[in-house]
């Protein structure tokens, strides 16, 4: 162990990964703020030339076996910041792979697709977490599960799976990073993006998803967040050497919908109208007479519809669309929660607070901290 001042910090991150970068901002941003930590960047083959013993910390992707017996080896506190790393004995900050899973679904059952299918990648083939989860959430919301495949760098395999699908068909892909492989197969194979092939991406690398065409939609998650909350448990350990692991999971923060997503598909014209005028209007509705009004349906006849169509009643996609708008803003902002209740059609802060907590399992402020470094 280093006995100097200054803390020696191992900081384990591919920097290519745009979503890395973002957790290794977290982590600077605890640093900044008065810790005296120098980083050393790893890469595998710098295991040998790496004086683990002068180490004080290790964070970052920590799934390479023989850097976490070196850990191991010479007790050196570490966090793990990578999918799967929620074992007993190390300490993680990890997304919540499940609450990933049921937005990607519920953002294709906005769009009216009932046929889905997720994309992995070969390193990941038959242990996929993400997929695990997507499937699980599909299968829960009354779907068939999902058509598994591999993005393939064969062009002629992967436009013969998008083909294989049935049609119009919700695309949840592992990464942005691999997105620009299935765009240019569904182009070569002549499938419309979104008409045919809806897809859907995660971690909004702003550069990949804008270049691509059209522009990729994609699942927000708090990076910056995570990394500063790894640092902050790297600290207590560093400073309690005897404290138990510790495991924290985020949930992912929004889907930044893009012309990729930009498709309604529902034949009754009655329902497509009703939900246009949800979605334009869910702030200041009145209740669901004036959706119905809008429909030109009757009330009767339009529940019947979403029950049948959607799953769902009519108030139900109501208040779902005016929790997704008040996650942005806690996301955001800092103002009250009876501010947050008037600008989503809450009547007040607490009846606000009570349906979030309901339908997302926390209250309104512990969502919000998650999305507040420091």
């Amino acid at each position: 162990m280093n006995l100097s001042l200054n803390k020696r910090i191992l900081l384990s991150l591919t920097w290519t990964v745009s979503s890395n970068r973002d957790l290794a901002q977290g982590v600077y941003s605890f640093a900044h703020l008065g810790s005296d930590w120098r980083f050393t960047r790893y890469t595998p083959r710098q295991n040998e030339a790496i004086d683990f013993r002068r180490l004080d910390g290790a964070i970052g992707n920590l799934s390479n076996p023989a850097l976490r017996d070196k850990l191991h080896e010479h007790n050196v506190p570490h966090v793990a910041l990578h999918r799967g790393a929620s074992g007993v004995d190390i300490s993680s900050v990890t997304l919540d792979e499940q609450e990933v899973g049921k937005s990607a679904v519920s953002h294709f059952l906005d769009l009216g697709l009932r046929n889905l299918a997720y994309l992995s990648i070969a390193s990941l083939q038959g242990c996929d977490p993400r997929g695990g989860a997507f499937a699980g959430a599909a299968v829960r919301a009354g779907l068939d599960a999902p058509k598994i495949g591999v993005i393939h760098s064969d062009e002629k395999k992967m436009q013969h799976w998008l083909r294989s699908l049935p049609k119009p068909v919700g695309v949840f892909l592992f990464s942005d990073h691999h997105a620009d492989i299935v765009f240019k197969a569904c182009h070569d194979a002549g499938l419309r993006i979104p008409d045919e092939i809806a897809l859907l991406g995660i971690d909004n690398d702003e550069i990949i998803d804008n270049s691509l065409f059209p522009p990729l939609s994609s699942i927000a998650c708090p990076y910056r967040q995570m990394g500063y909350e790894a640092a902050r448990i790297l600290d207590t350990l560093m400073r309690q050497p005897s404290s138990e692991p510790v495991h924290r999971l985020f949930p992912p923060a929004q889907i930044i919908a893009r012309a990729s997503t930009d498709t309604v598909q529902i034949e009754n014209p009655a329902v497509a109208q009703a939900i246009a005028y949800i979605r334009k209007n869910f702030s200041t509705l009145k209740g669901v007479d004036e959706v119905a009004r809008a429909s030109g349906v009757s009330r009767r006849q339009l529940e019947r519809l979403f029950s049948t169509l959607r799953g769902q009643s009519i108030r139900a996609e109501i208040t779902h669309q005016r929790l997704e708008q008040a996650k942005r803003i806690l996301q955001n902002t800092n103002i009250t929660m009876d501010e947050v209740a008037a600008r989503c059609g809450f009547c007040d802060g607490f009846y606000f607070s009570t349906v979030f907590k309901k339908h997302n399992g926390m209250p309104p402020n512990t969502y919000r901290r998650m999305f507040s470094p420091g």
